[in-house]
């Protein structure tokens, strides 16, 4: 199947062909013009039109999730960067002991680091952690 493109008339940013598929970052940049609605013409095929529609909508309901919890971008940015190694390995599913290995640090530091996480997000869901993981993926 030949590479298809995308055809974005769009800024000075973005001007000529950008391939099908994206890096992430791009797909971010993509998101981006869709909510300012910069977008005016893509290629025949809509797929990628959809599947970047769902991505905004899924990260749109992820954020109002947290921002309801108060959970905001305040204390995304509080985390330090050792919490965030954390949580990225909480979201895989590691126990303290995989984490601690992991990062070549004692388990109590690793509670420690949870405890932190936790208080910082005022809850103990590990549904929220993950949620996070995404959301510090692409920030």
């Amino acid at each position: 199947m030949k590479s298809q493109l995308i055809r974005p008339y769009l800024t000075e940013d973005l001007n000529g062909l950008t391939p099908l598929h994206l890096h992430q970052r791009e797909i971010i940049n993509c998101l981006n013009l869709f909510s300012e609605k910069k977008v005016r013409y893509l290629q025949e095929d809509t797929r990628i039109t959809s599947k970047l529609e769902k991505v905004n909508k899924t990260f749109v309901k992820l954020i109002n999730d947290l921002s309801n919890k108060g959970i905001t971008l305040d204390v995304l940015e509080s985390f330090t960067s050792q919490e965030k190694k954390v949580i990225k390995r909480i979201a895989e599913g590691l126990q303290t002991k995989e984490i601690a290995t992991d990062l070549f640090i004692s388990d109590h530091t690793v509670q420690t680091h949870r405890k932190n996480i936790y208080k910082k997000m005022n809850c103990n869901n590990v549904s929220d952690v993950v949620k996070i993981s995404l959301l510090l993926e692409v920030l």
